[in-house]
């Protein structure tokens, strides 16, 4: 699980892994739910790369990174929309 709330701490970035094994009875995909810090309450639901593992916020708050394990990737989501603007392929398992 990754975890980071911005700045403003208006919100926090949690990711969520979905299935990471054959056997899990629970599936959901892999995504980044963003919760509102005043109310706790999920605003947003985020579809990122394979296993999720971390996320970390540019200094201006204006984007979340997270590292997708499985899928050598990083997701760039736009904190003011919540949506992905990029995925950047990177070494295995970031």
């Amino acid at each position: 699980m990754g975890l980071l709330s911005l700045r403003t701490g208006a919100f926090a970035y949690v990711t969520n892994t979905g299935i990471i094994c054959d056997l899990c009875p629970v599936s959901q995909p892999p995504s980044v739910s963003v919760i509102d810090t005043a109310t706790y309450k999920v605003v947003a639901t985020i579809p990122v790369g394979l296993y999720p593992a971390g996320v970390a916020i540019s200094p201006n708050g204006a984007f979340a990174y997270v590292a997708n394990f499985n899928s050598n990737s990083v997701s760039v989501i736009d904190t003011a929309t919540n949506t992905v603007t990029a995925t950047v392929t990177v070494g295995t398992n970031p």
